[in-house]
């Protein structure tokens, strides 16, 4: 018997992998218990891992090549802060480093928005 799950990554995967809505068998179900894995756990190995022949296998390799990557895009994050990018509509019309106090007055603007959003919201609608 197989059963049908959803193997999205838990940081909200798009859904549009390959095996996005695998079938577990049983088996495979068993198993993935049995060795304290999870689902996610699955899903880092099919899109890091390395394929090789039916089964897709995560090697040291992978994983430094997944850790270099993501320790590169934490630099990049760390120079990137602070950041802002306008926009209007579709069109990027400026990129600059904001004060401290024009950040905080946009985020303040952004918070008290949605606020005024959630109030609009009838009740019945959030639950």
């Amino acid at each position: 018997m197989t059963q049908a799950i959803d193997l999205q990554q838990d940081d909200g995967g798009e859904g549009n992998k390959p095996y996005s809505s695998m079938v577990l068998s049983n088996h495979a179900e068993q198993r993935i218990r049995q060795r304290g894995l999870r689902h996610s756990d699955i899903t880092l190995i099919l899109d890091h891992g390395t394929p090789a022949g039916e089964a897709t296998v995560l090697r040291n390799r992978d994983v430094q090549n997944v850790i270099s990557h993501l320790k590169e895009t934490m630099r990049r994050l760390n120079r990137l802060a602070g950041v802002a990018v306008i926009m209007e509509q579709d069109t990027i019309v400026s990129v600059y480093r904001p004060s401290k106090s024009k950040r905080r007055a946009w985020m303040q603007k952004a918070r008290s928005e949605s606020v005024e959003e959630a109030k609009a919201i009838p009740r019945a609608e959030k639950m």
